[in-house]
């Protein structure tokens, strides 16, 4: 291709700073700085970036190359100091998020988690657990992360997870496949946590551990639950065939067309969900819909939206894939038109997670569109909703961001508002 630098590229392509911004995640600081060769774009940034784009991982990485050539780039935490630094597409560093989702009052709370899984030393100050104690607090851990109660459940995992590895491997443990299981929903709560914490390398850690632990188990549901744990983290990591991949597989282990069992119906359409993400990022529109198609299907012959320990699936979360899917694939038309079909009160109670996320992929589109109030409305709907999840969400952030650089008389105020109140400087 043309050697071509960033911004001369996404002039090209008629996108402004502000929509290839939204487009990724990022707020549109960001979006300049890599243009100016400041900073270097994280590798899960990638490949929402050349897909933005409209170039290859590769051809991205000629871009980059240029965009810095002659120019020093600052050398700190998860920034490559050197052209060959940068073409490196696929990378397994971590990933920070652009507003360091994990300082404040997070950093003690991904440091205890990261101690609990690397270091775990049961306190001797808590009461002895039984299998039924972990198998209710693995309920306990999934409420928590559905309501978006972050803090809580990342105090009560660190607490937690030490004492059920204990329990589990002792070999008086009278009931150790009650305790596996629940230990494999812990690694899944923690791996989850990680992940919005901006952790992806402990996210993983903890995620292989769900799979490894479910393998002791004869039980294909809690193996393919514990596969579509680790099949996110990869997408969140940018590992984008591993997380097809890893998704697919889980799917085999609750094969409908073996077993029509209604509780492996959802269990296979989550995966199918991941796996259509997955597509919609390497910019493969057809399998993405095609996976969604399936998944609707399943959907349909499951009849309503389910809510458990092993998936969140239905009728309802499907028609709010569809509008990730579009958001994914940059079509903000069709994610407008898609979320207008969507009533998120027919999902479960209690899934406030679900429920802001979807209003902020509503908000990113209203942005592309120029639909700056109804952008601000969904964002302030969403704080209602989830608003530790607005706090953690790099695409949040970016679309607050853009926002803010549009003040208008009539939401200057109240997106400021909202930024103090999640902790942005606005």
């Amino acid at each position: 291709m043309k050697r071509q630098r960033l911004a001369e590229r996404r002039k090209a392509i008629g996108l402004s700073q502000e929509q290839l911004a939204v487009l990724i995640g990022v707020d549109t600081t960001t979006i300049g700085r890599w243009e100016r060769a400041e900073a270097s774009p994280q590798p899960a940034h990638r490949p929402k970036l050349a897909k933005a784009l409209q170039v290859s991982v590769n051809e991205l990485a000629v871009l980059l190359i240029a965009t810095h050539t002659g120019r020093t780039i600052p050398r700190t935490t998860g920034v490559p100091a050197t052209p060959h630094d940068i073409d490196m597409p696929g990378s397994a560093t971590t990933a920070t998020n652009s507003h360091d989702a994990s300082a404040g009052r997070f950093s003690v709370l991904s440091a205890r988690l990261s101690s609990a899984l690397l270091y775990p030393t049961p306190s001797a100050t808590t009461q002895p657990v039984t299998a039924k104690s972990l198998t209710n607090a693995a309920m306990e851990a999934w409420d928590l992360r559905q309501r978006t109660q972050y803090e809580a459940l990342g105090h009560l995992l660190a607490e937690l997870i030490p004492q059920a590895e204990a329990y589990a491997a002792d070999a008086n443990t009278y009931d150790a496949t009650t305790a596996n299981e629940a230990l494999v929903h812990l690694y899944n709560a923690a791996s989850s946590l990680l992940k919005r914490l901006g952790n992806n390398l402990l996210a993983a850690v903890a995620a292989d551990r769900a799979v490894r632990t479910a393998l002791l188990s004869d039980s294909p549901a809690l193996i393919a639950c514990a596969k579509y744990r680790l099949a996110n983290v990869l997408l969140a990591a940018g590992r984008l065939d591993e997380a097809l991949t890893t998704a697919f597989n889980g799917a085999d282990h609750v094969d409908v067309g073996r077993v029509n069992v209604p509780h492996r119906q959802g269990i296979r359409g989550g995966l199918l969900l991941t796996a259509a993400v997955a597509a919609a990022r390497k910019s493969d529109r057809a399998t993405a819909y095609e996976l969604l198609g399936e998944a609707h299907i399943a959907s349909q012959l499951l009849g309503k939206d389910v809510a458990n320990l092993y998936t969140i699936f239905g009728p309802t979360n499907v028609a709010i894939h569809h509008v990730q899917i579009a958001m994914e694939l940059g079509d903000a038309r069709e994610a407008i038109r898609r979320g207008q079909q969507v009533n998120p009160r027919n999902l479960p109670n209690g899934l406030a997670e679900r429920r802001g996320q979807f209003l902020i992929d509503m908000a990113r589109a209203h942005i592309l569109k120029r639909e700056y109030q109804a952008a601000t409305t969904a964002l302030v709907h969403a704080e209602r909703v989830a608003p530790q999840e607005l706090e953690l969400s790099d695409q949040a952030y970016g679309a607050i961001s853009v926002l803010l650089s549009h003040p208008r008389a009539n939401l200057a105020t109240e997106l400021r508002a909202l930024a103090k109140r999640i902790d942005h400087k606005a």
